[in-house]
């Protein structure tokens, strides 16, 4: 984003617009990248858990 000294409010309205549909972009994604973490964490625990109650 450039840095004006002085932006009309359609020049403002276009920055701040990109800048945020950058930063929920942003924010989607690291959430997915956490979720898919919780989950290949969390699966050998799942599968160990299961065997122990359940066995084979």
């Amino acid at each position: 984003m450039k840095h004006h000294t002085l932006m009309t409010y359609e020049q403002w309205q276009h920055c701040f617009k990109t800048a945020l549909k950058r930063t929920i972009k942003r924010k989607v994604i690291q959430a997915l990248q956490l979720l898919v973490l919780a989950i290949i964490i969390s699966m050998p625990i799942w599968m160990l858990i299961d065997w122990i109650l359940f066995g084979y």
